[in-house]
């Protein structure tokens, strides 16, 4: 079998009516002459995007956490891609895209992945954490419940709704609803950083 062109690339895709704000960014595959292009589901300024590298500029905590996302995008498009040529399968840009979908399954949760983090933690205690951490992370899945239903009014959230707003708007709620100190607040935080880099993982397109 011949070995097809692969090209991958990030851009961001201008409305008709688009005067200013946020663009929509898109991933546009290529396999020798055939595109197509699907949503990543997030969204830059076009000042903020740095059209060769398909990453937005800056060193900002949603930056990182947008371009991590993107990192694990392309890293699963090419996985995808390598597993269909290994197994003998057509690759076109319609295929790869239908491997994606359908790879995506049931819509992902960010309860049920911190959950999940925290009982694997705590089969862990005594060797790799101490009961204090998992009490910790405990106690942050409780407020992150709560806040979810504060804020969203749903017993648990889709990771896709993961991004900057959704950590501002839990930094004040717990500032300014559940009435933590700041550093109270940052140690947080801190705990469900290491949830929503499990989300970015997880997440599909």
């Amino acid at each position: 079998m011949l070995t097809k062109s692969f090209t991958l690339l990030f851009y961001l895709k201008k409305r008709n009516n688009y005067v200013k704000g946020k663009l929509p960014i898109y991933m546009r595959l290529t396999v020798d002459s055939q595109r197509i292009e699907i949503s990543t589901k997030r969204e830059c300024e076009p000042e903020k995007w740095n059209s060769s590298a398909g990453r937005k500029n800056g060193v900002k905590e949603d930056v990182k956490l947008l371009n991590a996302y993107l990192d694990t995008l392309q890293s699963k498009v090419y996985d995808v891609h390598r597993q269909m040529i290994e197994a003998g399968r057509t690759v076109t840009a319609e295929s790869v895209k239908n491997v994606l979908v359908g790879s995506a399954g049931k819509p992902k949760m960010i309860l049920e992945i911190f959950q999940d983090h925290n009982d694997k933690m705590s089969r862990l205690v005594g060797t790799d954490f101490a009961p204090g951490t998992l009490e910790r992370y405990k106690t942050s899945f409780e407020h992150t419940k709560e806040f979810i239903r504060y804020k969203y009014k749903t017993a648990d959230l889709e990771i896709e709704k993961l991004d900057y707003d959704f950590i501002a708007d839990y930094e004040f709620w717990m500032k300014a609803v559940r009435k933590c100190s700041h550093n109270t607040t940052m140690k947080y935080l801190s705990n469900f950083k290491k949830i929503s880099l499990l989300c970015i993982v997880l997440a599909p397109f």
